[in-house]
């Protein structure tokens, strides 16, 4: 590959450089608890992450009925809005140093992701980051 013709990088955020997932799971869980359906976690792994088939696939699958799929979203986004306010999403093992040496590049490098920019940058600040190391784009725009 000829390096010379890259002219920017663009890194996702969630289970690229951020470990979150295993936050996503604990609050898409508890927003699914109100309807008294139980996430089994081996099965979001498979169905959710690697899969994507989201809210709407638990429920075909598990033939949930009632379930208000907006109200899910909205309960979700809440609860990982909380974890984010009240823990720490660790960043994976290098993602700091990759962040530093690719905003030293001189390439063009941002963040895009579905998650909201100001939940990436409260994760990013929870991390050690004052200012961010490269632009973001977040699920909000």
């Amino acid at each position: 590959m000829n390096l010379s013709v890259i002219k920017g990088i663009i890194l996702d955020f969630d289970g690229t450089l951020a470990d979150s997932e295993k936050f996503y799971f604990r609050a898409n869980r508890d927003a699914f608890r109100q309807y008294d359906h139980e996430i089994n976690e081996e099965e979001y792994y498979h169905h959710w992450s690697l899969l994507g088939e989201g809210s709407p696939g638990e429920v075909q699958r598990h033939g949930l009925t009632g379930v208000d799929l907006d109200q899910v979203r909205k309960v979700s986004r809440q609860n990982y809005l909380n974890l984010v306010q009240t823990e720490t999403i660790e960043l994976f093992p290098g993602a700091d140093l990759l962040l530093e040496k690719l905003s030293e590049s001189g390439y063009q490098v941002v963040i895009a992701s579905n998650t909201r920019r100001d939940i990436i940058n409260r994760i990013l600040s929870n991390a050690g980051y004052e200012t961010l190391p490269v632009p973001v784009i977040g699920g909000d725009g």
